[in-house]
């Protein structure tokens, strides 16, 4: 049995003030909403973890840009849709794509539909790795989710390209901040 199984309803009063500041400091954007069991889980989790960071930092994205007719741009309802990450084989870069596992279909996520802030059929990439505050933010562009386990993988590529070592702490700068973790993350 895990630490959160035991009962995700109570909370320590360490927790409670952690809980009551965080949902203070955002409260522009918790003013009018109900919390659900799944998100309150997700913030005990992350008050509870010891590796997993909460930084003050926050990615903006461009404003969207038209890619006319650069591109053919990918017309894909992403719903039911999660964010993935694979190394391809011959190049051994990071592959980003949006996968429906229901229908077993993969839409490559690019730079380039990153910076057009749509999905578009090109052969930019991402290299090596890939900071995981990007990542992040690419799960929020495209309105998807994804799993721990992919998340831990973008953050030990990185560490171990940028870094030379995959256990190495993530300076704060790359990560992305609590807020957007609980919004992205599937535990």
């Amino acid at each position: 049995m895990n630490k959160y199984q035991y009962n995700k309803a109570l909370l320590s009063q360490a927790e409670i003030d952690t809980l009551i500041r965080f949902l203070t400091s955002h409260n522009e954007s918790v003013e009018d909403s109900i919390l659900s069991q799944e998100s309150i889980d997700k913030v005990i989790k992350l008050l509870n973890e010891k590796d997993i960071h909460t930084g003050k930092y926050k990615f903006t994205t461009a404003s969207k840009k038209s890619a006319d007719d650069l591109f053919v741009l990918i017309d894909v309802d992403l719903k039911g849709y999660i964010l993935d990450a694979t190394v391809d084989e011959n190049t051994h870069f990071i592959k980003l794509s949006a996968y429906n596992e229901k229908i077993n279909k993969r839409v490559p996520i690019t730079p380039t539909a990153v910076q057009y802030l749509h999905l578009v059929e090109d052969t930019s990439s991402w290299g090596f790795c890939i900071e995981p505050i990007l990542f992040n933010n690419i799960a929020r562009i495209f309105h998807i989710q994804y799993y721990q386990k992919t998340y831990d993988f973008i953050c030990h590529t990185f560490a171990q390209h940028h870094f030379g070592d995959k256990n190495v702490p993530i300076p704060y700068i790359y990560l992305p901040n609590s807020e957007n973790l609980i919004d992205t993350m599937i535990l």
